[in-house]
């Protein structure tokens, strides 16, 4: 996953701990429902545990050498199984993550284009 990727994801989620933080010190602060409060915490869950997943994952593909990667009968089984992790990923996770982000943010929100996950590449 490229870094600023990376870096965004997690400069999101801290700002907006912050802004839950603050924003609880508020007396005058918005009261939201129960299931709003949920979901959003929800989300920040999921969220958090497919960025280090992603994260795990980009390291592995680094380490086969990114996109100058060449399969070889040596490193042949560890390519297929980061292809294997990868397309699951790409295919359950990130939907998965980026729905619960445009059901909470709206798909016009500059919040959800910056959290939103990206597909990993595969190794060919």
């Amino acid at each position: 996953m490229n870094r600023i990727v990376q870096c965004g994801l997690v400069a999101g989620l801290l700002i907006f701990g912050a802004m839950s933080v603050g924003s609880a010190a508020d007396e005058n602060a918005p009261v939201f429902s129960d299931d709003y409060r949920q979901g959003f915490y929800d989300a920040g869950y999921y969220l958090g545990q497919a960025n280090a997943i992603g994260g795990s994952l980009a390291q592995f593909y680094f380490a086969l050498g990114g996109e100058e990667a060449v399969i070889t009968e040596d490193n042949k089984e560890m390519v297929d199984y980061y292809n294997n992790e990868t397309r699951g990923f790409n295919q359950e996770v990130v939907p998965f993550v980026n729905g619960m982000i445009v059901q909470i943010f709206g798909e016009d929100d500059n919040v959800t284009s910056v959290l939103t996950l990206r597909e990993l590449p595969l190794i060919s």
